[in-house]
C-alpha cells in the first residue's frame, strides 16, 4: 500500500480515494468493509444515472443512450468479477449497488450530483398516481431532520416502459449541521391511495437509501470512523440488530428458501448491515486462524434478496434467502450478520421442511 493512500481521501497527487473517504482503515478487514460501501455507491450511481437519461429528449434530439453494459464500466473481465462476486462466488458491494438500482420496476432515485429526484417506470403499463416520501436522518445517531416541506411529493402517472419522470424537487442539505456531518436519506414511493393489508401500513413500491456529506464539497464520510465496530471495543458501543430465520414455501429439489428477519433494536442507525451463511459445524474462523489453519466456513453460493442494508432505529425487514438443498442436508448452518457499527450476531437456520432424495 502506497504512502499516498495512508492518510486522507484526497491524496497528494490530487486524486480521490473512495475507500479512504470513510476514514483510514486499521487493517485488511476494515479496508474491505470500506471497499464494499464504495462499490455499492458507485455502481448504484452508474445504473441510476443511466435510468435517469433513458430515452430523454433535448431540443428535439435524442441524447443519452439506450443501453449500458456493466463490463464497460471498468477494465477487462477480472474487474467485472471482482465488482460483482469474488473467487468463492460471494456477492460483493457492486452486485448489491446494481441490484438496488435495477431490481424495482417502479423506482425512485436521487441524482447524486444535483440532489434532484426521479421516478422511473420500467413496467409495460403506466403507473397510478404516486407519492414520494423523503426523510433525512443523522448518521449514525438516527435523529430525523426537517426538510422544508419536502417530506411528501405528489407524482402524476408515469408512462409505460422505460420512461422516467424528472421531479422539480431538490433534496436540501439540512440546516445547522456540523461540517463533518453525514446524512442518511430515505426515499419511499407509494401509490397515491394505497390499500392497507390486514390493517398494516402499505408497503412501498420502491425504497431507496443514500448517505451523503455536505454537497458543496467533495464527499467525505470519515466522521463515521468514530462509530465503526471493532472486536477490540466489544459489544457496548455497537448497534444491536436482532436476527431470526424461518423456512418458507417454495422450496424444491434444488434449493431451500428462508425468510431472514432483521430488526434494529438500538437507538442509532444500523449501517452497512451485511449477511452471510456459514457452516456452523466447521471449525470457527477465529479459532482456525489462531493456530494458522484458516478455513473457509461460508456456504456459497447463497442468495439473499438484499444486503448491505441501513436500518433506522426500530426498523424491521424480512430478507429472502435461497440456499442449495444438497448443502442443507448435512451439518448445521447459520446466518451471520455484521456491519459498520453493528454487533456481530448469528442465528441457526432451521432444517428444511422437506428432505429431497
Amino acid at each position: 500500500m502506497s504512502a499516498a493512500l495512508a492518510s486522507p481521501a484526497a491524496t497528494a497527487e490530487g486524486k480521490y480515494d473512495h475507500v479512504y473517504m470513510y476514514g483510514e482503515p486499521a487493517d485488511t478487514e476494515a479496508y474491505c468493509k470500506r471497499a464494499q460501501l464504495a462499490l455499492f455507491a458507485q455502481y448504484k450511481a452508474l445504473f441510476e444515472g443511466y435510468l435517469e437519461h433513458m430515452f430523454a429528449k433535448q431540443i428535439g434530439k435524442q441524447f443519452g443512450y439506450t443501453a449500458v453494459i456493466f463490463w464497460k464500466s471498468q477494465s477487462p473481465w477480472p474487474s467485472l468479477r471482482g465488482a460483482l462476486y469474488d473467487s468463492y462466488l460471494a456477492t460483493t458491494g457492486g452486485f448489491w449497488g446494481a441490484r438496488a438500482a435495477l431490481a424495482q420496476p417502479v423506482h425512485v432515485q436521487m441524482n447524486a450530483h444535483t440532489q434532484t429526484l426521479t421516478v422511473v417506470n420500467l413496467r409495460p403499463q403506466p403507473t397510478p398516481p404516486l407519492t414520494v416520501q423523503v426523510t433525512a436522518h443523522t448518521l449514525p445517531e438516527g435523529k430525523e431532520l426537517p426538510l422544508a416541506g419536502l417530506k411528501s411529493i405528489s407524482v402524476p402517472s408515469v408512462p409505460a416502459v422505460s420512461r422516467r419522470q424528472l421531479l422539480l424537487h431538490k433534496v436540501p442539505w439540512p440546516a445547522d449541521l456540523p461540517a463533518d456531518a453525514v446524512v442518511l436519506y430515505r426515499l419511499e414511493l407509494y401509490e397515491d391511495t394505497p390499500a392497507a393489508v390486514g390493517g398494516a401500513a402499505p408497503l412501498p413500491l420502491s425504497s431507496n437509501t443514500y448517505w451523503r456529506s455536505r454537497p458543496d464539497v467533495h464527499q467525505d464520510y470519515s466522521s463515521l470512523a468514530s462509530c465503526e465496530y471493532t472486536s477490540a471495543q466489544g459489544q457496548g458501543k455497537a448497534v444491536s440488530v436482532s436476527v431470526s430465520a424461518s423456512p418458507v414455501g417454495g422450496s424444491g429439489p434444488s434449493e431451500v428458501q428462508y425468510a431472514v428477519r432483521l430488526k434494529n433494536t438500538g437507538s442509532a442507525v444500523a449501517f452497512g448491515v451485511w449477511l452471510e451463511v456459514h457452516n456452523a459445524t466447521a471449525p470457527d474462523r477465529a479459532a482456525a486462524a489462531a493456530d494458522g489453519s484458516w478455513s473457509e466456513t461460508r456456504l456459497l453460493p447463497a442468495w439473499f434478496g438484499d444486503n448491505l442494508l441501513a436500518l433506522l432505529p426500530g426498523e424491521e425487514v424480512a430478507v429472502p434467502l435461497r440456499v442449495g438443498q444438497a448443502a442443507m442436508q448435512s451439518g448445521q448452518h447459520e446466518v451471520r450478520i455484521t456491519g459498520w457499527n453493528v454487533a456481530p450476531k448469528h442465528v441457526v437456520l432451521p432444517p428444511p421442511n422437506q428432505r429431497w432424495i
